[in-house]
């Protein structure tokens, strides 16, 4: 019996559904790393004292154009992740689907050989019940 990582069609879902947790997990990291960035871009204009404003007039509308870019890129990562996940959960239904038909096949294949012997119990059994009947009904003769 082959191992189900073995099998086509189950390595044919399995490896997409790896890449997928992977892409997953990097999009969390590197969200996480931008959170981490806007979080210091916050704090360092707050720790300054300046607003939007005074950092304007001194000639750096970067960190506020930078705190924006950051938000769309954190946004952007978020809306991808969700549609990873998503494609996630229907793969994993169709592994689900896959390993239920696959752990079926060795019943079916036993099935006829089963029936075959249980066939044959009965028929041991028959013949049992057949002569423990000759028996008891010779037994009446003995008396």
């Amino acid at each position: 019996m082959k191992h189900i990582d073995q099998i086509p069609d189950f390595k044919a879902l399995a490896d997409p559904l790896h890449n997928l947790r992977c892409e997953i997990a990097a999009n969390k990291q590197e969200e996480e790393a931008l959170q981490v960035e806007l979080s210091q871009l916050r704090t360092s204009a707050a720790d300054s004292g300046e607003n939007a404003w005074e950092s304007y007039l001194r000639d750096q509308p970067d960190a506020l154009a930078r705190r924006d870019e950051l938000r769309a890129k954190i946004a952007k990562l978020q809306a991808r992740n969700r549609s990873l996940e998503e494609a996630l959960e229907a793969g994993q239904n169709d592994v689900k689907r896959l390993s239920s038909c696959l752990s079926k096949q060795p019943c079916q294949q036993a099935r006829p050989l089963v029936a075959v012997e249980i066939k044959t119990i009965h028929a041991a059994l028959d013949q049992i019940t057949e002569a423990n009947q000759k028996v008891a009904g010779g037994s009446e003769l003995l008396v």
